[in-house]
Protein backbone atom coordinates (compact mmCIF):
# COMPACT_ATOMS: atom_id res chain seq x y z
CA UNK A 1 0.00 0.00 0.00
CA UNK A 2 1.59 3.41 -0.87
CA UNK A 3 0.04 7.18 -0.51
CA UNK A 4 -1.42 7.04 -3.78
CA UNK A 5 -3.38 4.30 -3.25
CA UNK A 6 -4.66 5.24 -0.17
CA UNK A 7 -5.47 8.82 -1.15
CA UNK A 8 -7.40 7.29 -3.84
CA UNK A 9 -9.60 4.58 -1.45
CA UNK A 10 -9.94 7.50 0.88
CA UNK A 11 -11.44 9.95 -1.69
CA UNK A 12 -13.72 7.07 -2.76
CA UNK A 13 -14.81 6.59 0.85
CA UNK A 14 -15.51 11.15 1.27
CA UNK A 15 -18.96 11.23 -0.22
CA UNK A 16 -20.00 8.34 1.68
CA UNK A 17 -18.58 9.67 5.02
CA UNK A 18 -20.24 13.03 3.94
CA UNK A 19 -23.62 11.43 3.70
CA UNK A 20 -23.19 9.52 6.65
CA UNK A 21 -22.23 12.55 8.85
CA UNK A 22 -25.34 14.46 7.14
CA UNK A 23 -27.80 11.97 8.41
CA UNK A 24 -26.69 11.81 11.68
CA UNK A 25 -26.58 15.86 12.08
CA UNK A 26 -30.19 15.38 10.73
CA UNK A 27 -31.55 12.88 12.92
CA UNK A 28 -29.84 14.82 15.41
CA UNK A 29 -31.41 17.89 14.25
CA UNK A 30 -29.01 20.07 16.71
CA UNK A 31 -30.01 18.70 19.86
CA UNK A 32 -27.14 17.68 22.53
CA UNK A 33 -27.55 14.02 22.37
CA UNK A 34 -25.03 12.23 24.64
CA UNK A 35 -24.36 15.23 27.56
CA UNK A 36 -27.75 15.61 28.79
CA UNK A 37 -28.30 11.79 29.32
CA UNK A 38 -25.07 10.45 30.04
CA UNK A 39 -23.14 13.54 31.30
CA UNK A 40 -19.90 15.32 30.59
CA UNK A 41 -17.91 12.59 32.32
CA UNK A 42 -19.17 9.76 30.24
CA UNK A 43 -20.00 11.21 26.86
CA UNK A 44 -16.47 12.97 26.68
CA UNK A 45 -14.70 9.78 27.08
CA UNK A 46 -17.09 8.14 25.31
CA UNK A 47 -16.41 10.68 22.25
CA UNK A 48 -12.71 10.36 22.51
CA UNK A 49 -12.72 6.41 21.92
CA UNK A 50 -15.49 6.56 19.37
CA UNK A 51 -12.79 8.95 17.80
CA UNK A 52 -10.04 6.70 18.46
CA UNK A 53 -12.22 3.50 17.22
CA UNK A 54 -11.62 5.92 13.40
CA UNK A 55 -7.98 4.37 12.61
CA UNK A 56 -6.76 1.44 13.06
CA UNK A 57 -3.38 2.83 14.06
CA UNK A 58 -4.92 3.68 17.76
CA UNK A 59 -3.03 2.77 20.35
CA UNK A 60 -5.26 2.03 22.89
CA UNK A 61 -3.10 2.38 26.19
CA UNK A 62 -2.27 5.55 25.39
CA UNK A 63 -5.43 6.46 23.91
CA UNK A 64 -7.03 5.85 27.24
CA UNK A 65 -5.04 7.74 29.11
CA UNK A 66 -5.07 10.51 26.54
CA UNK A 67 -8.65 10.32 27.18
CA UNK A 68 -9.01 10.34 30.88
CA UNK A 69 -7.40 13.80 31.25
CA UNK A 70 -8.96 15.36 28.39
CA UNK A 71 -12.09 14.09 30.81
CA UNK A 72 -10.95 15.95 33.33
CA UNK A 73 -10.17 18.85 31.74
CA UNK A 74 -13.31 19.08 30.40
CA UNK A 75 -14.89 18.16 33.87
CA UNK A 76 -13.15 21.21 35.07
CA UNK A 77 -13.24 23.63 32.44
CA UNK A 78 -17.11 23.74 31.24
CA UNK A 79 -18.72 23.75 34.73
CA UNK A 80 -16.17 25.24 36.75
CA UNK A 81 -13.98 27.64 34.69
CA UNK A 82 -16.65 28.32 32.18
CA UNK A 83 -19.40 28.40 34.10
CA UNK A 84 -21.49 26.29 31.85
CA UNK A 85 -24.62 24.39 33.84
CA UNK A 86 -23.23 20.72 32.35
CA UNK A 87 -24.42 17.77 34.50
CA UNK A 88 -21.04 15.75 35.37
CA UNK A 89 -22.59 12.21 35.97
CA UNK A 90 -25.50 10.96 34.86
CA UNK A 91 -28.72 11.63 36.21
CA UNK A 92 -29.42 8.22 37.19
CA UNK A 93 -26.14 7.88 39.53
CA UNK A 94 -27.25 11.17 41.57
Amino acid sequence: EDAAGRNLALAKLLPEQRSDFAAIFEIMAGLPVTIRPLGLVISAMLSFIIAAMGTAETKWKETIIVGIFLTIGCSLLFPYALGLPLELYPRILR
